[in-house]
């Protein structure tokens, strides 16, 4: 007797509303563990309750813990419409962990009613558990890929599958899960081996008794878990072993505790399964009245349950009995009630089916509008991103012509933008700025003084020293230049305002417009300081000749710890010890 455990593996959880809904998740989250059958009046609480919340995510769990509870409860084909949307709820981004919980809860529903598409389920599951690192619920769909094999009745490919779940579970710890993997697989040697022991009795006798230590080891989890379902599960396995193999006493024991842990349980699908067995024993022992009695039994709950598919087999073992017993009118009355059973299950697989594929359908439809969506969002997002770097880079050219200007007045050349912020690029390169970085700062570094553009022609190109007056006008133009680029939405332009706004700072707080020191001073700011300096005094200006390099680089060794920091002037005087700045000329 095969059944799923009776839990889907915590996942990462979607965070909690307040209220009752609150209240209601909590329970059916802590309750999927060991009493799975309560998410079901708890979930058809929360799920109008979910819907008004309108958070997809939040329905998307709600959904898969009533599929849950409808799929533990013997209520399959209720299982699919919630389990469905809540797989269509969650296929997108942001809820992968939704997505596989719901695709293996829904793989488990289908092995139970026997569709071949539920392997796919399971196996989808798995791979999304493992794509994300999810090794505990991977571990759970490899768990339900074994039973699913086994219903197929296809045991040499479940046993496998069975002994890497529990392999697996052992390593992560999870006793529970390890006890369930055993009895599966347990289960499992067990129905090998009875369907071996017609044709190969030895081979059959050594598959039951296999079977015995993992359902043993099972049971003892169980108890030490206090797992009531996990115990009738391993229990019930090990009475219809014994049985077979001719314990029939410790069979019987077996039987009687699994009884008790059913009930415990409130598991009445587990019941319906433990009176088949217990008639299949008494049949074997010649109890035919005694077997008829416990089949009736089996009847009634497989019917409360809305077990169709369980109450099909047990009016199959009925009608043997009955026809056992000699009684064979009531034998054939039962095999007709059987025959239509199972015509009416097979329009109902049919009908799961069609809905199966409806559902299919309907996701495949949603998740080509959804990518149609992505992409005219993407293509509008490419489309936004060029028109705006389109704007920045005009504004940028139009900024850098008014500071080519204002570099036209103060020297020879328009070129001194360019180097500085050749050169300001290498030395950041060198002091290990990201490469987007050192792209932006040698833009940047071209506006550094751009606020020339204010300074009047007789201060900005007077040949002698100017005046104090003369000296605080022209120091204006850092911040000038500042306010020029200020309020921009661009990371470039941002960076160029912090260079103008700092680039005549001095490391030991000498500088201007505002004195900062140190680190206080920005990085760029320090590094196009540097490059500024170096490339002014190797250039003719109003007020002064041009300098040798020799000279440049004597100043800016002496200036090292007082106009410049010192990491700055470091960098530079490797760039020049590795031929990676030569006078004149940039390698960049």
């Amino acid at each position: 007797m095969q059944e799923s455990q009776g839990s889907v593996a915590r996942s990462q959880e979607t965070p909690l509303p307040a209220g009752h809904l609150q209240t209601l998740l909590q329970e059916a989250r802590a309750a999927r563990t060991a009493e799975v059958w309560r998410c079901l009046p708890l979930m058809e609480e929360a799920l109008p309750l979910a819907r008004q919340e309108g958070d997809p995510r939040l329905l998307a769990e709600v959904l898969t813990l009533l599929g849950l509870g409808h799929m533990m409860t013997g209520q399959l084909r209720a299982a699919l419409a919630p389990l469905n949307e809540a797989i269509e709820l969650a296929t997108g981004p942001g809820a992968p962990h939704l997505l596989a919980d719901a695709t293996l809860c829904l793989g488990k529903t289908l092995g139970e009613l026997g569709d071949p598409a539920a392997i796919d389920y399971q196996r989808e599951a798995q791979s999304q558990y493992a794509a994300m690192g999810a090794r505990l619920q991977e571990a759970d769909a490899v768990q339900a890929l074994g039973l699913t094999l086994h219903k197929r009745m296809e045991y040499e490919a479940a046993v496998p599958m069975h002994l890497r779940g529990v392999e697996m579970q052992r390593a992560l710890g999870q006793e529970r899960s390890v006890g369930y993997g055993l009895a599966y697989l347990g289960e499992t040697y067990a129905d090998l081996g009875m369907a071996t022991l017609d044709h190969d009795p030895e081979k059959g006798r050594t598959m039951l008794a296999q079977a015995v230590p993992l359902l043993t080891e099972a049971a003892e989890i169980a108890a030490r878990m206090n797992d009531a379902r996990l115990l009738r599960t391993a229990a019930a396995a090990l009475a219809q072993v014994e049985f077979d193999r001719g314990f029939e006493d410790v069979a019987e024991a077996w039987l009687k505790r699994s009884f008790e842990a059913a009930r415990t349980a409130q598991d009445r699908l587990g019941e319906a399964y433990l009176h088949k067995e217990q008639a299949r024993q008494q049949q074997r022992r010649g109890d035919l009245a005694g077997a008829l009695r416990t089949l009736h039994v089996a009847c009634a709950l497989m019917e409360a349950a809305g077990a169709q598919s369980g109450l099909v087999s047990v009016l199959r073992q009925t009608a043997e009995v009955q026809e056992e017993a000699g009684d064979l009118a009531l034998a054939l009355a039962t095999q007709r009630r059987t025959h239509t059973l199972e015509l009416a299950l097979r329009d109902e697989a049919n009908e799961t089916r069609f809905q199966l594929a409806r559902f299919r359908l309907e996701t495949q439809q949603h998740r080509a509008e959804a990518e149609k969506e992505r992409r005219r969002s993407e293509a509008l997002e490419d489309l936004v991103r060029q028109r705006t770097a389109q704007l920045e880079a005009s504004h940028f050219a139009l900024l850098e012509r008014l500071a080519v200007v204002a570099e036209f007045r103060d020297s020879e050349t328009a070129d001194h933008t360019r180097r500085v912020g050749t050169l300001a690029a290498l030395l950041a390169q060198r002091l290990g700025l990201p490469p987007s970085e050192v792209a932006m700062l040698q833009l940047a570094a071209r506006l550094h003084d751009i606020g020339k553009i204010a300074i009047p022609d007789e201060v900005l190109l007077k040949s002698g020293r100017l005046s104090p007056d003369e000296w605080a006008l022209m120091q204006t133009h850092a911040a000038r230049g500042a306010q020029m680029l200020a309020g921009r939405d661009s990371a470039l332009l941002t960076m160029a305002e912090e260079i103008a706004w700092t680039h005549h700072e001095r490391w030991d707080g000498s500088g201007y417009p505002r004195g900062l020191a140190g680190e206080a001073i920005p990085l760029v700011g320090r590094v196009v300081a540097l490059a500024d300096v170096y490339d002014a005094l190797g250039r003719v200006r109003p007020y002064k000749p041009a300098w040798s390099h020799a000279e440049v680089v004597q100043e800016i060794q002496r200036g090292a710890g007082l106009h410049f920091d010192p990491q700055v002037v470091g960098a530079f005087l490797a760039l020049l010890a590795e031929g990676q700045w030569l006078p004149e000329v940039s390698k960049a």
